[in-house]
């Protein structure tokens, strides 16, 4: 199988993660994957067209102008779920997203209909992708992501700091829950608390960090953040929304103790391996991360659990998955005329 795969040159880093671990596994198991550019020419004798970052991003128009099968990978809706103060770093953050819900319903009405399949990355997205953009949920496949076991395992360096320490990782976003991680931070006793080491790449948040706070704003290295994961005593991620929560897979593959959200696909992800906590309330975010720097017991019972846990998800498993869509999206019926004859016209 031929697949066309397409690529945005400032696509996410989630989505960029996503699609460099399939395409060796894709690669392994028969589809080749042919990369182009939204103004490159579409390669010829392809099977299948694969649109893997989209998301609350504009629907690039070469996927109007093909007649190939079309597959698409919805990372996630963000901007639809949750309340636009949430989403915003400012002002110009709040038009922005109204303006992107606006724009995404208006598209996806058309171009939901010429969608052969659309993955969403866990049974989470999958209903948000219904609920959101109108599409038949026979057309909507959840398939989960893996990690580099390789890189992402309990085995290697292990990362010191001075005394013990928490750890968060995520690319900037407010959703991520900065404020609210820090204040419940803050409120630990200073002396023998510890540290709190946040990487963050592009970290624009208000007001200074509390003492005890290492704030790394540049990107790691896939084995920089293992040795991290392996010498946290906890990984705190409590995330407002996610659609699935790459950053707490890598950790518990590393076997370090997760606390997360009890929203959106993080208690999937998680499934039981974790501790929970809402999202929106700073009091419990503070206690859970009390019991977990006090509780060497309870660190090993969750260092287990999450090391069971993550050894159920690959990026083998995934790809094999991502193929038998891009198989059933090959023997789906042809887009409608109409909408066939208006792209060529735009060509």
């Amino acid at each position: 199988m031929r697949v066309a795969v397409l690529i945005r040159p400032r696509g996410s880093l989630s989505a960029s993660v996503y699609r460099n671990a399939l395409a060796p596994e894709l690669a392994e198991i028969g589809a080749e994957l042919v990369t182009f550019g939204p103004a490159d020419p579409i390669p010829g004798g392809c099977d299948v067209l694969w649109y893997p970052g989209s998301g609350m991003g504009r629907v690039p128009r070469v996927l109007l102008r093909t007649e190939l099968p079309i597959v698409c990978t919805v990372h996630g809706l963000d901007a639809f779920s949750l309340p636009l103060r949430e989403l915003s770093a400012g002002p110009y953050d709040v038009l922005n997203n109204l303006l992107s819900r606006w724009l995404r319903r208006i598209e996806w009405r058309r171009f939901g209909r010429r969608v052969a399949r659309v993955i969403a990355v866990s049974d989470y997205g999958r209903a948000e992708v219904e609920r959101h953009l109108g599409i038949d949920p026979e057309s909507i496949v959840a398939i989960h992501h893996g990690a580099a076991k390789e890189v992402f395992c309990p085995e290697g360096e292990i990362a010191h700091r001075e005394r013990q320490f928490i750890l968060h990782v995520s690319a900037f976003n407010p959703k991520k829950n900065y404020g609210r991680m820090l204040e419940a931070y803050d409120r630990l006793p200073v002396a023998g608390r510890p540290l709190f080491v946040m990487v963050v790449p592009g970290y624009r948040g208000r007001g200074q960090v509390p003492e005890g706070v290492e704030l790394i704003k540049r990107f790691l290295s896939a084995p920089e953040l293992a040795a991290l994961y392996r010498g946290a005593i906890g990984f705190v991620f409590p995330s407002l929304h996610e659609t699935f929560g790459l950053p707490m897979l890598e950790a518990m593959s590393c076997g370090c103790p997760v606390i997360t959200s009890t929203e959106t696909a993080c208690p999937e992800t998680a499934a039981g391996a974790a501790l929970l906590v809402n999202p929106r309330s700073v009091e419990e975010i503070h206690s859970v991360l009390d019991r977990l720097a006090s509780d060497p017991v309870l660190r090993q019972s969750l260092q287990r659990r999450a090391i069971e846990r993550a050894s159920e998800f690959s990026w083998e498993r995934s790809a094999r998955r991502h193929l038998a869509v891009f198989q059933q999206a090959m023997c789906a019926p042809p887009a409608p005329e109409d909408l066939r004859v208006v792209s060529r016209t735009r060509e």
